[in-house]
């Protein structure tokens, strides 16, 4: 017997059905219906989902990364992301403990919310927090230069400045403050986080938000001298995910590719797709006909979509954060879909399917589209 033997091609049995004897077959199913107008679907103007795709629908979309393929990690396994549990930061004490508790619980990475102290003892926050091994990320909204202050004081002391990893999140928008984040020495550490601060936007205007504050970063920082391809390694791009699935997956690979076209108009050419670092944050979700438990259905499906869409980090929030038990669900929904879904032994699972290539790529034209339209009225500062 040889070797092919043991694979034979299931699908040969099986004769390819194209667009035409799909919709005959869906005409009479549905007794004269227009399948292709009674189940389209537009999640969001301007993105129109068909009910059926081919090989043909790919055909006239672009290669997006000819030079560049998208392998997020190299080893142990093709696919790398970080499960970063959010912990609010009141009393830096339970803060402490809180952490310690989800880095027992199998989590690598700490996103600390510092909204509701302005006095943060670093060291107490981080005692015991395995460094530089965790990845360890901030985020506030007016106390960004203080805390800023804290971290390289930290940083220094502890002699992290080259080897800390994690990220940085403030409102404060202040240009001295943006080129003191862009000087740290570790570049596993992004220093200057983007994230989303309008509400009710579109799944499309979302990423032209981010792509109009990305273009606000470089042209302040550029403009002091610093390179392209240096601020956009420091960059880290915060998504909101709802709870579309396969709408979701396609807008962090949209934003990917985005990003990365933004980069080569910086004429930043050793900056490839891998080096876009996207976060992905699953807001707990509370719907009555879904309870109990509701979020823990919501988080998963979302989850699993920011994996396979290619996400580099992932907070799954959980439904009730003064719970244990919800917490421990919340944090484990990214172990399980690694360690026993095995979502890390594929690089880019959603790669080279008619449907999501096609949504992707409506994506990255609306977000492109609005992100034009909103620079040539005066870009970031006018949103």
């Amino acid at each position: 017997m040889k070797e092919d033997d043991h694979y034979p091609d299931l699908l040969s049995e099986f004769s390819p059905v194209d667009t035409q004897e799909w919709l005959e077959k869906a005409r009479k199913d549905l007794k004269g219906e227009e399948p292709l107008q009674k189940f389209a679907w537009e999640p969001n103007p301007g993105i129109h989902i068909k009910p059926y795709y081919d090989r043909k629908d790919l055909e006239n979309l672009p290669d997006l990364f000819p030079d560049h393929p998208l392998v997020y990690s190299e080893a142990p396994d093709p696919r790398f992301w970080e499960n970063r549990e959010a912990v609010r930061v009141s009393a830096v004490n339970e803060a402490n403990a809180l952490s310690l508790e989800a880095l027992n619980g199998g989590v690598n990475g700490l996103i600390f919310h510092c909204n509701e102290t302005k006095e943060i003892n670093l060291d107490t926050l981080l005692s015991n927090v395995p460094l530089p091994q965790t990845f360890v990320s901030f985020s506030t909204t007016e106390n960004g230069q203080a805390l800023w202050n804290d971290i390289e004081q930290f940083l220094s002391a502890q002699g992290l400045e080259n080897t800390v990893q994690g990220s940085f999140y403030t409102d404060n928008r202040d240009v001295e403050l943006l080129e003191r984040r862009v000087r740290i020495a570790s570049e596993g550490f992004k220093s200057i986080g983007i994230q989303c601060s309008m509400k009710n936007l579109t799944g499309p205007e979302e990423l032209a938000y981010l792509l109009s504050e990305a273009v606000f970063v470089l042209d302040k920082l550029t403009d002091l001298g610093h390179k392209p391809a240096a601020i956009l390694r420091h960059l880290e791009f915060c998504l909101s995910l709802g709870v579309d699935f396969f709408v979701e997956m396609a807008r962090v690979r949209a934003l990917r590719i985005l990003l990365y076209q933004l980069a080569k108009a910086y004429q930043a050419p050793s900056f490839t797709p891998m080096d876009v670092v996207i976060y992905a944050n699953s807001q707990k979700w509370i719907e009555e006909a879904y309870q109990p438990h509701g979020n823990m259905l919501k988080s998963t499906t979302t989850a699993l979509a920011a994996i396979a869409g290619g996400c580099n980090a992932l907070t799954v929030e959980p439904e009730n954060a003064e719970d244990k038990l919800d917490r421990r669900i919340a944090r484990n929904v990214s172990n399980v879909l690694k360690a026993e879904s095995y979502l890390g032994k594929a690089a880019d699972p959603a790669s080279g399917s008619y449907f999501i290539e096609t949504l992707t790529w409506q994506l990255v034209q609306q977000g492109w589209k609005t992100f034009v339209s909103w620079e040539q009225k005066g870009g970031f500062e006018n949103l």
